[in-house]
């Protein structure tokens, strides 16, 4: 397993796909940050809608295995800034 770790400025967005073999996925908003998350699959015919994070709020997305990696993920950062931590397979 390999780590990678970015910072999101204001306007960056980042797609995990699963060609990037994420198996773990980190995002903490930093101090006055906001930004949001997204997926792409729809259930039950109900889209997904964007998560919100605001200043200090963080999320962790864990697949069920390396063999299935995360994907359809849109990391948007709105303001501030974002610490973005994946752990790829």
């Amino acid at each position: 397993m390999q780590i990678f770790t970015q910072t999101l400025n204001n306007g960056d967005t980042f797609i995990v796909t699963a060609s990037l073999t994420v198996s773990q996925l980190s995002l903490v908003a930093n101090p006055s940050s906001e930004g949001t998350i997204l997926g792409d699959f729809t259930i039950g015919g109900v889209t997904s809608t964007p998560v919100t994070l605001s200043a200090g709020q963080g999320i962790t997305l864990t697949s069920t295995s390396p063999q299935s990696p995360l994907q359809g993920i849109t990391i948007e950062c709105t303001s501030g800034s974002m610490d973005l931590v994946l752990a790829v397979s």
